[in-house]
């Protein structure tokens, strides 16, 4: 296969050059483009009123890489549209994210948009995240999980443009993969002032427990050690609010 891999944490994570070797290693035709710095939870944003700049990376021999100075967004829809054009790719895949991406935290993810935006030009995708600790000990375990799971993702037939959002965990004991709904995250979040400047701030939180979920989500799966996989839809109709709401206003 053709496969372009982004991700939001830059070009030169450990995660991206593991999960671009792997895919060679195995015999597929990859392309890396992803941006030129940290660009963690900037979530489907594009860079729409200044231009984008995009400079070849030497991260292998065996295939070519580039970083850009746009978002994670803006690397997939560069790559589909512009540096892939004569030859598309036939998945592209985020990642492999340094930390989670599990329930309502897609809204803000990098990896997940990068993903996100090649379902919106009719590409499937997947995003593969992980834990924070012992990324670098496990990124290969990473890697050999999801080779072995796309052709079982491909042999689904799932429609063009599926969004395909994969957490592996690392810190547990692995159970196995299940396929189920994504939670919906809560946090405790405040600004904590910095000392030195009163005009800066800085987000701090913590997860709590939040009474939308069920035991049927992603967040709680993930924690008893599976790896979870979460289909996502790019429509984002709410229809029973939308028939509620044409009922109320008739």
């Amino acid at each position: 296969m053709r496969i372009l891999i982004a991700n939001d944490d830059g070009i030169q994570s450990s995660g991206i050059k593991a999960l671009a070797d792997a895919f060679y290693g195995a015999g597929h035709e990859v392309t890396v483009i992803a941006p030129d710095s940290q660009r963690s939870a900037c979530g489907h944003g594009i860079l729409s009123t200044k231009g984008i700049r995009y400079a070849e990376e030497k991260l292998s021999e065996h295939y070519r890489a580039y970083s850009c100075t746009g978002t994670p967004a803006d690397c997939v829809k560069l790559g589909i549209l512009h540096i892939m054009k004569d030859a598309l790719p036939d998945l592209v895949v985020s990642g492999i994210n340094y930390g989670t991406n599990i329930g309502s935290d897609v809204i803000y993810s990098g990896t997940v948009s990068a993903a996100s935006e090649a379902a919106y030009q009719g590409i499937t995708a997947i995003a593969i995240s992980t834990n924070r600790i012992g990324y670098d000990e496990h990124i290969g375990e990473v890697c050999e999980y999801l080779l072995n799971m796309i052709p079982k993702l491909f042999a689904a037939n799932l429609p063009a443009g599926t969004v395909i959002n994969i957490n592996y965990p690392i810190t547990v004991p692995f159970k196995g993969t299940v396929v189920v709904k994504a939670g919906i995250n809560l946090y405790a979040d405040s600004y904590v002032a910095d000392e030195k400047d009163s005009f800066s701030v800085v987000l701090m939180g913590k997860p709590v427990k939040s009474e939308f979920n069920d035991h049927d989500t992603d967040i709680e799966f993930f924690e008893k050690g599976y790896a979870t996989i979460t289909v996502l839809d790019l429509d984002r109709n709410d229809y029973n609010s939308i028939n509620k709401l044409r009922e109320f206003l008739k």
